[in-house]
């Protein structure tokens, strides 16, 4: 138990480490989605759509914010994680914080998490690195399954859940 407990702390400190400079490189140098990216609907009717959706560049959307899948990578020392990296647009009225839910790694549940909150004001962006707890190493993986889930940052109710977004990490 204490050697999980001091894997989670070292994986907290990498990835206030990782979202520091994420957010410090990127401050004054927001990107666009590319013009030739599928946007994934997150109505059930569009769900279907999502089917094969996989690897850099995915973007998907819904009424309060934009994403877009970055990578994933993993942190030198630092085993049982890896990382997902995500571009999100808020699009809403309201500061908006997101977390990752129902995460399967190769049809296993996975837990995440993140070293600081990801939030970002009405209108704004933000690059969020996620954490993946997950015994398969990442250059083993074939699927990440995962949703987004929208909070509102005042009343951390659920805003909205995207459709399931399914990446190939290493394709």
């Amino acid at each position: 138990m204490r050697k999980k407990t001091v894997l989670i702390v070292i994986a907290a400190i990498v990835v206030v480490g990782i979202i520091g400079a994420a957010v410090g490189g990127n401050s004054s140098n927001s990107s666009q989605a590319p013009e030739n990216s599928s946007v994934l609907e997150t109505n059930s009717s569009q769900s279907k759509d999502n089917e094969g959706k996989q690897g850099e560049g995915i973007v998907f959307s819904g009424k309060n914010y934009s994403a877009e899948y970055v990578k994933c990578f993993t942190a030198d020392g630092v085993e049982g994680v890896f990382y997902i990296d995500l571009k999100i647009s808020n699009t809403g009225d309201a500061e908006q914080t997101y977390t990752l839910e129902d995460i399967y790694v190769d049809d296993t549940h996975c837990n995440t998490g993140t070293g600081l909150p990801v939030t970002a004001a009405a209108g704004k962006k933000v690059t969020g690195s996620f954490i993946v707890f997950c015994e398969t190493s990442l250059e083993n993986i074939k699927n990440v399954d995962f949703k987004l889930n929208i909070r509102d940052k005042e009343s951390m109710e659920t805003i909205e859940t995207s459709d399931v977004i399914t990446i190939q990490p290493n394709s």
